[in-house]
């Protein structure tokens, strides 16, 4: 089943990096990540999937911590469905 929500999002300034959780046939989790940069434009707040440079650091940050959020998660996730 597919999640029409992100399970999690983390931020820097106008960047964000959003967390959705779907399930394989045999109901096991399968996490993704996608990052996104906010602009505002002509007084309306637009989204960008290119990023400059200044951003590519912040955007391999917000993965690391993706990557831990979704460690920490999935043993949470794991042990639930194992109990």
């Amino acid at each position: 089943m597919a999640n029409s929500q992100p399970v999690h999002r983390l931020k820097d300034g106008l960047l964000t990096a959003s967390i959705w959780c779907n399930e394989t046939n045999d109901g096991n989790p399968i996490y993704s990540v996608s990052f996104n940069r906010s602009y505002l434009k002509d007084d309306e707040w637009q989204t960008a999937f290119s990023y400059t440079r200044s951003d590519i650091l912040k955007i391999a940050r917000l993965a690391e911590q993706a990557y831990d959020w979704i460690a920490r998660n999935a043993r949470t996730h794991t042990q639930a469905g194992a109990a």
